[in-house]
């Protein structure tokens, strides 16, 4: 097997929404992901994930505690995704790389097309900060 390729992804959290991003044209064109990207050899996981939101969103974060990890192999690589929660400290989040972003419901993120290393990631997030839609939310 492959060594797999390090990648960080940031949940976004702002009043019971979570930040996600629609990818642009490429591999996986058209569905959703936590907003991230690989880790440098030199970084460390919380570093890169700072360094990428500013370059994919404009926007500066604190990075929290680890959510959850998933590992996936996709036809033309094997990735070891960790996902942390995280807030925004500065910026308004611009979609600079992915063709769209979106505010959702925490409760909402499974019903979206997830890109595959994500689902896991989405189970994880739901579990521990969404556990239902409100009536208000339908």
């Amino acid at each position: 097997m492959q060594k797999p390729v390090e990648v960080v992804a940031a949940a976004l959290l702002r009043e019971g929404r979570i930040l996600l991003a629609r990818r642009a044209e490429g591999r996986r064109e058209g569905l959703w992901e936590l907003p991230g990207g690989k880790r440098r050899q030199q970084e460390t996981a919380r570093e890169c994930l700072r360094r990428e939101l500013l370059e994919e969103l404009g926007v500066e974060a604190k990075i929290g505690a680890h959510l959850a990890t998933s590992l996936h192999s996709y036809d033309d690589m094997f990735i070891h995704l960790s996902a942390y929660l995280a807030t925004i400290v500065s910026g308004h989040p611009t979609a600079r790389v992915h063709s769209e972003i979106r505010w959702i419901p925490i409760a909402r993120v499974q019903r979206y097309r997830l890109s595959p290393a994500d689902k896991p990631i989405a189970r994880v997030l739901v579990q521990r900060c969404g556990e239902a839609d409100s009536a208000g939310q339908k």
